[in-house]
């Protein structure tokens, strides 16, 4: 419930120069994600967003200024289906208003289904690993969302270390969003395994060494 407290005055001092930032707002002003959006924004900073119940409920038009401006949007079919307007089953529908609505990438899961990601041009869909043994789903959604931009974002290159990463949707490859949903995927799966929203967060190192995460099919199709 803290973020219900958070002010302006907490955002003083801060400069904002970050090459990527991942938003699970909850229950902060919208004036304040605003300008927390713009600051970052100036900074040339990659924003990925999962829109909290709290900001759904705003509905689409409030909540315009603040899409137009992501690089990265992530919630549930459900949540997609009802920001949209369009029916649950129409997943091509709903990729195509948030093309519209959202200057990046999509990116809706489906529960036992999986997860869907659309760059506007393709979808790329994958299931889930199977879980050891389901503990607890608290922390999953985070830890798949972040965990899918981790993976989205690892391979950027830049030659010169001391310039600023610049992460531009337009340059990633299908193997990037593959590599992130595989990610994000695993993270979620090895978090339910335990009690807590924070447990079983992977390391890389984890990631590439267990085997169990190796494989995990992604079909790809076109949008048209």
């Amino acid at each position: 419930g803290v973020s219900q407290s958070f002010t302006k005055k907490d955002l003083s001092g801060r400069s904002f120069d970050f090459d990527a930032a991942y938003m699970a707002p909850g229950h902060i002003p919208l004036m304040l994600i605003k300008e927390i959006i713009s600051k970052l924004k100036r900074k040339k900073c990659f924003v990925a967003m999962n829109p909290s119940g709290f900001y759904l409920k705003m509905g689409v038009e409030k909540l315009r200024p603040i899409l137009k401006n992501l690089d990265l949007i992530i919630l549930n079919r459900e949540e997609g289906a009802a920001l949209t307007g369009r029916k649950y089953k129409d997943e091509k529908g709903i990729f195509r208003k948030f093309d519209e609505m959202v200057s990046g990438l999509a990116v809706m899961t489906d529960g036992p289904k999986g997860v869907m990601v659309s760059d506007g041009n393709k979808i790329c869909r994958a299931g889930i690993y199977k879980e050891k043994k389901l503990v607890d789903r608290t922390g999953a959604g985070d830890a798949f969302g972040s965990g899918f931009v981790a993976g989205l974002l690892q391979n950027v290159k830049i030659k010169n270390k001391s310039e600023k990463l610049q992460f531009k949707v337009k340059n990633f490859r299908e193997e990037d969003i593959i590599r992130g949903i595989k990610l994000g995927s695993a993270n979620a799966t090895s978090n339910v395994e335990e009690v807590g929203a924070q447990s079983g967060i992977l390391t890389k190192r984890q990631f590439k060494t267990q085997a169990r995460w190796k494989n995990l099919p992604v079909k790809v199709y076109n949008m048209s």
